[in-house]
């Protein structure tokens, strides 16, 4: 699994997972099942800012990262 998220992309991850986690939560207390849409999407972008892969990326053959490093 060759990592293919780089700094400023892992940035942004974050910063909308954590956006979407919290809306989310606020979602769930108002009820409807968007909430856990929400939850679901915020908590795959921060897991692949955690781990520096995207399995997205790489099904497509992206990477944000320049060149080979680790």
């Amino acid at each position: 699994m060759t990592k293919n998220v780089c700094g400023v992309d892992k940035a942004v991850r974050t910063v909308a997972g954590l956006v979407l986690l919290a809306s989310g939560i606020f979602r769930l207390l108002g009820g409807g099942y968007w909430g856990y849409v929400s939850i679901a999407a915020g908590i795959f972008f921060l897991i692949t800012a955690a781990i520096g892969f995207c399995c997205f990326y790489f099904l497509f053959g992206i990477s944000t990262r320049g060149g080979n490093r680790e």
